[in-house]
């Protein structure tokens, strides 16, 4: 509520915004399942008033820069290394995901720069409907009981901490790589029937891989194991799992592993070995 007060002063004091910022989105007709990406341009503030906006936004209020908003859902954004950029002024980020579990419809994409030198972006976006495949998968008993008994609650809270966190610093640089050398079994989004029935407001989370069990488990990208999750603990569902923070909110996760080879709080590099293909927790087979 400071934050906001000290915002509306400098505005009211200083002079209002009178254009907008640069905004480049990757797509406004994304299809369920894609990630959009949004980047914000700003310019040096052009007047001494310009330059104390900022610097009471920025300094003095110690808060973001840009603040982004999609169907009326907060989404974080980063400001973007400028050794990288090669600009002298920030360009700030930020990723916003759908999923086949977002209805398709019209959404609206708001870009606010918080310093008040600039007006807020209203973008008229759409998610259009993508068609995703349905698999039938046939678990044995033991394998069916533990589907019904969900995440424990360790499982839960260990899985929901890493989807959460949101660390500013981005580690990975470049494309990620395939994590295992195995053919891609499922692909993300695919829809299940469990032993004949269909598994309702469930969709596939990500990539299966299938390969022999030992077989080697890579890291994509560089980031830091934030999650080391062991079926002898509890993680039913999920089996041995790595949860890695790549940064800047993108992170990724190695399920039904065999063997951990990493332990909380390293550091990884792109093509590090995370441990080795196993059929933990809830898995037909090795992937």
């Amino acid at each position: 509520r400071l934050r906001n007060l000290i915002a509306r002063a400098a505005n009211a004091r200083l002079g209002g915004a009178n254009r907008e910022p640069d905004v480049y989105v990757t797509s406004t007709l994304p299809v369920q399942g894609q990630t959009v990406a949004v980047f914000v341009s700003i310019g040096k503030p052009r007047t001494p008033v310009g330059w104390v906006q900022r610097s009471l936004r920025t300094s003095f209020a110690h808060d973001d820069l840009v603040s982004v908003n999609f169907g009326g859902r907060s989404v974080p954004s980063y400001p973007l290394d400028r050794s990288k950029t090669k600009r002298d002024y920030p360009i700030y980020r930020a990723l916003i995901p759908t999923t086949p579990a977002d209805s398709p419809g019209d959404r609206v994409l708001e870009v606010r720069v918080l310093d008040g030198s600039y007006r807020p972006v209203k973008i008229p976006c759409t998610i259009q409907r993508q068609v995703f495949e349905t698999q039938h998968i046939w678990l044995g008993k033991q394998k069916a009981r533990l589907l019904r008994l969900r995440q424990t609650k360790r499982e839960d809270a260990k899985v929901r901490a890493w989807q959460f966190l949101e660390t500013g610093e981005q580690m990975w640089d470049g494309p990620f790589s395939a994590p295992s050398d195995g053919v891609i079994t499922t692909q993300y989004g695919q829809r299940r029937f469990y032993n004949g029935k269909f598994a309702q407001n469930y969709f596939h989370k990500g990539l299966d891989y299938g390969a022999d069990k030992g077989s080697p488990v890579s890291s994509p990208a560089a980031g830091r194991v934030v999650l080391v999750g062991r079926e002898a603990d509890g993680f039913d569902l999920h089996g041995n799992c790595v949860g890695l923070d790549h940064g800047q909110g993108v992170a990724s996760m190695f399920m039904h592993l065999d063997e951990v080879k990493v332990k909380v709080g390293a550091r990884v590099e792109k093509g590090q070995r995370l441990g080795t293909v196993g059929d933990t927790g809830i898995a037909t087979g090795p992937h």
